[in-house]
């Protein structure tokens, strides 16, 4: 892809250059000097009043599973079925009232005290990574922390047992892929198709030894809520618990990894990132300063 010029009015495919992918905030901020200069940037906002507009005008639909499938040839979509089911049931596809009723029920499911419980949870989790991490003296801060910590977070939330994460990494990838590729192909649709498949019987399962012997988890409480007043049903407990554990992960290991990154590259000194650049680079002081990314 040939590497956008600076003076010209952006494009959204500048985003997917190398010069776009290394800094989208230059990309942005083209975006917001060509609309203030009046030029014509297309169907993008940039400016808050814009898009707190567009987020309370219902003109507009969260309803977009199925243009995320429409790209693709009707036969293909057909050998999809699994794919819209669940991207149907998840909360952050649907408009209301749909989107309130499962909104409102799975807000119900974060009490205070399971709030407290992911608190302390992410505590333990964070120190016993930053701890081995110590231990060795050198290591890939995303390999090692920002990769494995949101995964180990919301798996535990969810109760999936540890020891299935990587399962759960790997269900994750294609899902993104085909979410967030734009156009997505046969290849990576079909590969998504077997991967809820996987992912709902895993969780089918898990549902069903949750419902027998509930815990404190939030599958449980989703539970619960399913089993009660108002009602979730069980592709819509699929779903977001799919949804919750890919979308958690994926969005919470770029946010850690790229703001590491982002640190470093601009020479913000803090002891963050001169942990990172110790542990890169030098492999010293990781004992003295992990603690300050707990």
């Amino acid at each position: 892809m040939q590497e956008p010029t600076p003076n010209t009015v952006p494009s959204v495919r500048d985003l997917a250059s190398p010069a776009g992918l290394r800094d989208p905030y230059a990309v942005y901020a083209r975006f917001r000097a060509a609309e203030a200069a009046g030029e014509d940037i297309g169907r993008v906002v940039v400016r808050y009043d814009q898009v707190a507009a567009l987020l309370a005008d219902r003109r507009l639909s969260s309803d977009r599973a199925g243009g995320i499938l429409q790209p693709l040839d009707a036969d293909v979509r057909a050998r999809c079925p699994l794919v819209a089911r669940t991207l149907e049931g998840i909360v952050a596809f649907r408009d209301p009232p749909d989107h309130t009723r499962i909104r409102r029920l799975l807000a119900s499911t974060f009490s205070l005290r399971m709030v407290k419980r992911v608190t302390d949870m992410i505590e333990r989790i964070s120190t016993r990574l930053l701890d081995a991490v110590a231990a060795s003296g050198e290591a890939d801060l995303h390999r090692a922390y920002t990769y494995p910590l949101p995964a180990m977070v919301v798996g535990a939330m969810l109760g999936v047992p540890e020891a299935d994460l990587d399962r759960f990494k790997w269900w994750a990838q294609d899902i993104v892929f085909l979410v967030g590729s734009g156009s997505p192909s046969e290849r990576l649709a079909l590969a998504a198709e077997g991967h809820f498949a996987e992912m709902r019987e895993y969780l089918r399962a898990l549902t069903a030894r949750r419902r027998a012997d509930p815990g404190d988890d939030l599958l449980s409480a989703m539970i619960a809520a399913a089993d009660g007043e108002g009602r979730l049903s069980e592709d819509e407990i699929y779903s977001n618990a799919t949804f919750l554990m890919t979308a958690g992960h994926e969005t919470a290991t770029n946010m850690l990894s790229n703001g590491a990154c982002w640190c470093v590259s601009v020479g913000v000194i803090d002891n963050t990132c001169v942990c990172w650049y110790h542990l890169q680079h030098e492999g010293r002081s990781a004992a003295s300063h992990a603690h300050n990314l707990r």
